[in-house]
């Protein structure tokens, strides 16, 4: 995760700090406002567990996990 966010996020901070991004593993990001609704679009347009969440500007990674039925 932290790669992909170097790689293809980083340079959004001065525009974007605070937002969500979602980084494919192909390097194609979406960036929102909201991450639950990020998570879903990203899911739909990526695949389930083919990106990563970031909060642009801030350090940390989100982590998803899927719940077994």
């Amino acid at each position: 995760d932290d790669a992909l966010y170097e790689r293809y996020a980083k340079h959004l901070e001065a525009e974007h700090r605070g937002k969500f991004v979602a980084i494919s593993l192909d390097g194609q990001v979406m960036i929102g406002p909201d991450r639950v609704e990020l998570v879903w679009a990203a899911t739909e347009r990526f695949g389930e567990g083919s990106f990563c969440v970031r909060k642009i500007g801030f350090p940390y990674v989100l982590k998803w996990r899927r719940v077994a039925p």
